[in-house]
């Protein structure tokens, strides 16, 4: 783990107490639990930037989700995202602009593993399809699968709407064997955005 992402996760972890909160495991008891059978829309912002040295590569993404609550603490939901690749790659001696635009889609599953009376923590996991307006990276296709992971905190704003934020890794790649050198894209980022809880129980 990267100083970076070690730095991320401490602020995060640590973020439980500052609403002066006892950390409470698998209660049920707080306003942010009830939430089984209920639906969110979020909409986030996020900026990631390469892990690798020979891809000095950034991508902002705007991202819209729906998604609806299983159970209490875990929800499955669908996102559309816009993605704005900028920067270059270094292969075989040549430096290949990466400056795109595209489009996606994404299943998403969340699961609160903790959760306060105004604050909560999750991780989450997805999956998806991208599609751009040139090869990206260089040398790829002009459309690639977009699995990613997270940890992030939901922060009580009202009845309604959370604040949310936290880190995520994300990659893009095509799949072995679409073409010989399967190139891809590994990033760290954050993103904030807010969680709006459409109907009440």
């Amino acid at each position: 783990m990267t100083k970076t992402k070690l730095l991320i996760l401490i602020f995060i972890l640590t973020s439980t107490t500052m609403f002066g909160q006892k950390i409470k495991f698998l209660g049920v008891d707080s306003t942010m639990n009830n939430y089984k059978g209920c639906f969110q829309t979020s909409t986030s912002f996020e900026y990631t930037f390469s892990e690798e040295l020979d891809k000095q590569i950034s991508v902002g993404l705007v991202k819209t989700e729906t998604s609806y609550y299983l159970f209490n603490r875990f929800s499955v939901g669908g996102q559309l995202f816009l993605a704005l690749p900028r920067g270059e790659r270094f292969a075989n001696g040549q430096t290949y602009n990466c400056n795109t635009f595209g489009v996606g889609f994404s299943g998403v599953m969340r699961w609160e593993f903790v959760k306060l009376d105004y604050h909560s923590l999750f991780v989450e996991s997805g999956l998806g399809m991208i599609f751009t307006v040139k090869p990206f990276p260089p040398m790829g296709t002009f459309y690639n699968f977009t699995p990613n992971f997270g940890l992030g905190t939901n922060v009580k704003l009202n009845n309604i709407t959370q604040l949310t934020f936290g880190y995520r890794w994300q990659h893009f790649s095509n799949g072995t064997g679409i073409v010989p050198t399967n190139p891809s894209y590994n990033g760290n980022g954050i993103f904030l955005g807010f969680r709006y809880k459409t109907n009440r129980k």
